[in-house]
């Protein structure tokens, strides 16, 4: 799990620096989700193999887009709702893992809090998607991290049904008339 939240960083890292497009950013994604295929439990279908990284490349996507909107908030709410899940569930292994990116998101928000001194960047909202979706895989909570990322599913969905999949480049600030 640490490999695969260290390279989604470094992608983020990529992404803030060199501006990625969104299918490089994908592909790289994905690829960095390939290393929890192996903590997979034994005897699954090659399907559920490639849903892996899929699935990570598909939720650091998520947590991303909602990003401007505070993604370390949100980010504190999902994690701490799965934190709990897996607490009441037993899962104390994935828990840790929880807790630990949960610790770090509080900390974060006391400066990143109106008025922010600083901001996560792609960085940092995608090894919160990336982390949520490992938590799912390793600890076998895939409907509760469903839930928890409902806010970022509908968020995208919104997004795509207004304006489309469109380029980073397109999205341009609000502009008000004068009229």
């Amino acid at each position: 799990v640490l490999i695969v939240i260290l390279l989604v960083g470094i992608i983020g890292i990529a992404d803030d620096l060199l501006v990625l497009s969104s299918k490089e950013k994908l592909f790289l994604l994905f690829l960095a989700g390939i290393p929890l295929i192996w903590a997979a439990p034994p005897n699954v279908g090659i399907v559920y193999l490639i849903c892996i990284p899929i699935a990570i490349s598909i939720g650091s996507n998520l947590t991303n887009m909602l990003a401007g909107l505070n993604g370390s908030g949100l980010g504190i709410i999902a994690l701490t709702s799965l934190t709990i899940s897996c607490i009441i569930l037993g899962k104390y292994d994935v828990t840790i893992i929880s807790m630990s990116m949960l610790g770090a998101l509080i900390a974060f928000l006391y400066f990143n809090k109106y008025p922010a001194k600083i901001f996560p960047g792609d960085t940092g909202t995608l090894i919160i998607g990336a982390t949520i979706v490992s938590i799912a895989f390793i600890g076998r909570v895939k409907l509760i991290a469903l839930i928890v990322l409902l806010p970022n599913i509908i968020d995208a969905a919104l997004k795509f049904y207004s304006a489309g999949v469109m380029e980073r480049q397109q999205f341009k600030p609000t502009q008000l008339d004068e009229n």
